[in-house]
């Protein structure tokens, strides 16, 4: 017996323990002190954790079991219609600055400023108007809609679609108006 626990518990010979049973019990007893036991269920376990894979699946659901109160319930369920949190949003919010948002944030946030830009990829069948890449056969190309007067300097022109282009990213980027280079310094 002494043998067959020795060999199958410890990775050790048989020919250590084989003729001395109370040295494999005295070994046996060395090695469950150094065993890692749950500090939950007292089970042993991985000399790397601290609880057993069942007590650490209790922990990780600490609400199993239990209900939310109607207050809370409702108070949730507003909370995932609206995504925002009365108490979180505008004036309560930790870091409000007091409506700070730039007019062309607004603007390009707005559903006139995303209609527009829709009508500008429809009227140019999705593809570049510089280098003729378009979405399609497995590859795809990130466009842009840019606008051929400038966004800031002519105001009344935002939303005329004859004063769009589709372009892709790369030519965006090597417009005047297009998105700056990262080693270029802001004008500002």
């Amino acid at each position: 017996m002494f043998k067959t626990m020795v060999a199958v518990g410890v990775n050790k010979p048989n020919r250590l323990f084989s003729n001395s049973p109370k040295a494999a019990i005295f070994y046996l007893e060395k090695l469950m002190k150094v065993c890692k036991r749950c500090i939950d269920c007292n089970v042993v376990i991985d000399h790397r954790a601290t609880r057993c894979p069942k007590c650490s699946y209790k922990k990780t659901l600490p609400f199993l079991g239990k209900k939310h109160s109607k207050k809370t319930r409702k108070t949730l369920s507003n909370f995932k219609k609206n995504r925002k949190s009365p108490k979180t949003s505008g004036n309560n919010h930790w870091n409000w600055q007091g409506g700070i948002s730039t007019e062309m944030l607004i603007i390009r946030k707005s559903i006139e400023y995303k209609i527009w830009r829709e009508a500008v990829y429809m009227r140019d069948n999705y593809t570049c108007q510089k280098c003729g890449l378009h979405s399609g056969n497995g590859k795809a190309v990130s466009l842009e809609a840019h606008h051929k007067k400038r966004f800031s300097q002519y105001p009344e022109l935002r939303f005329v679609i004859d004063n769009g282009q589709t372009l892709c990213k790369d030519c965006h980027d090597k417009t005047k108006q297009g998105r700056r280079r990262k080693n270029e310094p802001n004008p500002r």
